[in-house]
């Protein structure tokens, strides 16, 4: 390409994109126009604001900016809620105009005495003026205007509602302010009653109860407590001439005299108080208050109050143990006298305290151990019962132990009788505190040694096998492991024969599915003559002669067969199981 022909198509390259940007800008130009123009407020910005001058039929309403908050300044001199103001301004700068047209009376859309005058007066200067009227009979929006204009168009009837607001819905009636959005910043939550104090805080973001006894709280208790209370409004404000539903002079005399302080710390602003007086017996109340000391007082209602009469207990963690399923090296269960203890071995495995040959199905006891450690306390009853035995807990019904694999520490659960119309939900306490509350406890974690013990009672390792002694029918048979081959010395025979390794897999695949219906020995039950009749003795060696599998059948009844280990452990074996075992055998030794 020559130098004249580049050059031209790099200026007609710039030129397009040229013309490309300014259409774009033209475009955005239009589509900003088309939006300001349909915008009630045009150039208004919420944040920018600064008074605003409210006219209905409840009066004249004057709202001033004082940095953060807001204050009313007519007709009354008071704070106002930040919130209420501030969806007043999103409501109106936010809002569309819609079928707008020429109007020369403004008579027959009510707003030659319009039902709300509005004006917006911002840091910039800028003033923003609004009627409103009538509601369209058509449309089911509301007719406004601008002073000195001839247009009429219709807006949301939520504005108007939004505006149609009394000086009292403006004026600061919460009870607290909390910033729920940054609930970890408060560190401290103390209440003062005359019976009681009781003081929560934050401790690195986990709260803890502090008075009236240490112990860790429950976050999410504690964040939703704050949540609650931050939606708390007065009813109304006891003024010089209120005589409904109180007096002033009662009202001072109530807080002279306060059935509760409250107080809210925040890690970088001024603490908040609230002072709580009672006014009127009977289950139906009166309460005044004041806040940080100013010189409105509140009044409200008793289910108002109620969300601040509580107690340490409704803060309590309600996690009932510390230690991790991975801490744990020794576990019992005991219902009533059945007692089952459980350690943890060098490999970290599970087996039976004091009979370490009993198989334990690991994957049961370590079902068993999160559910108990996942334990929650459903709701405090007792703090400090004169009968235990009320609850069925003296003595407890359940006791359950739970040790760190160091022995540092142990945590105990102990359970009583189930609550009246919920047998599922039980009275409980932990160990060595009088404290009674409920906890839900399913049914597994009623356990007994049989529930844990691995039924796979003929289950063995083949590889570490060596050597297994048969008796079948009566006769003896020897098999022996011959490098990759199994061989058999058959009765009556001097020389030892391969076997079909196919048959001797297959023998061994049931061996490993074989299982007890029931463990009689872990259950405590005897059984008279187990293995009269036998029909088969197995035993399984490994090197230096090591047992590591042994059992024998015994008597038969209807559907199962008496099983004897190298324990003397006696189970009950499903008769189809055996049956195949049987088979399996005779065809391998044939």
């Amino acid at each position: 390409m020559s130098a004249k022909r580049l050059i031209f198509a790099t200026l007609a390259f710039i030129l397009a994109l040229g013309l490309y940007l300014v259409d774009r800008m033209q475009a955005e130009k239009a589509v900003y126009a088309a939006v300001n123009e349909a915008s009630l407020a045009p150039g208004i910005n919420a944040s920018e604001v600064q008074e605003i001058e409210l006219q209905n039929r409840f009066g004249v309403i004057r709202l001033q900016r004082d940095k953060k908050d807001w204050w009313m300044r007519s007709p009354v001199d008071a704070p106002a809620d930040r919130e209420t103001v501030e969806q007043l301004l999103v409501n109106v700068t936010g809002a569309r105009k819609r079928n707008e047209i020429s109007a020369e009376e403004l008579e027959q859309y009510g707003l030659d005495n319009p039902i709300v005058r509005l004006t917006l007066k911002t840091s910039k200067g800028q003033i923003f003026e609004l009627l409103i009227g009538l509601t369209s009979t058509y449309t089911g929006q509301v007719f406004a205007t601008y002073p000195q204009s001839k247009r009429v168009f219709t807006i949301s009837e939520g504005v108007k509602n939004t505006l149609l607001r009394q000086p009292l819905d403006f004026q600061r009636t919460r009870l607290v302010e909390v910033d729920v959005g940054a609930l970890d910043s408060y560190t401290t939550i103390r209440f003062e009653q005359p019976n009681r104090t009781l003081e929560l805080r934050n401790e690195r973001g986990h709260w803890q109860i502090a008075i009236p006894e240490t112990a860790p709280a429950e976050n999410a208790v504690v964040e939703e407590f704050l949540r609650r209370v931050s939606m708390l409004r007065a009813s109304g404000f006891v003024t010089q001439d209120s005589d409904k539903p109180t007096s002033l002079a009662a009202a001072l005399e109530a807080l002279s005299r306060p059935v509760l302080k409250f107080e809210l710390k925040h890690a970088t602003q001024p603490a908040q108080q609230l002072v709580v007086g009672r006014l009127g017996p009977g289950e139906r109340p009166i309460y005044v208050a004041k806040t940080n000391n100013a010189p409105e007082i509140l009044h409200f209602g008793h289910e108002k109050f109620a969300e601040f009469d509580v107690d340490e207990n409704h803060f309590r963690s309600r996690n009932l143990f510390t230690l991790r399923p991975t801490d744990v090296g020794y576990v019992i269960f005991e219902i009533g006298r059945a007692r089952t203890d459980l350690m943890r071995n060098e490999k970290g495995e599970w087996e039976f305290v004091g009979d370490a040959t009993r198989r334990v199905d690991q994957d049961k006891v370590n079902a068993r151990l999160e559910s108990l450690l996942g334990l929650k306390i459903r709701e405090y009853v007792d703090s400090d019962p004169r009968d235990a035995s009320v609850y069925g807990l003296a003595p407890p019904r359940f006791r359950f132990t739970v040790t760190a694999r160091d022995k540092s520490r142990s945590e105990i659960l102990e359970i009583g009788k189930s609550e009246p119309q919920n047998v599922t939900s039980v009275y409980a306490r932990k160990g060595g505190d009088a404290k009674v509350f409920t906890i839900e406890m399913g049914r597994e974690l009623i356990v007994l040694p049989e529930s844990l013990a691995d039924p796979h009672f003929a289950a063995f390792d083949d590889k570490k096998a060596v050597r297994v002694t048969i008796e079948l029918g009566g006769e003896k048979y020897d098999l022996r492991r011959d490098g990759p081959e199994w061989k058999v010395l058959r009765p009556g025979h001097n020389v030892y024969s391969p076997v079909d390794l196919g048959k001797w897999r297959r023998v061994v695949e049931t061996l490993q599915r074989l299982k007890f219906e029931k463990d009689f020995t872990a259950s405590g039950e005897q059984v008279i003559a187990p293995v009269e009749q036998q029909t088969l003795r197995l035993t399984a060696y490994g090197d230096n002669e090591t047992v590591l599998v042994s059992f024998e059948v015994g008597k038969r009844l209807p559907k199962t067969s008496f099983v004897t280990d190298g324990q003397k452990r006696v189970y009950e074996v499903l008769n189809s199981e055996l049956d195949l075992l049987l088979s399996q055998l005779r065809s391998l030794l044939e």
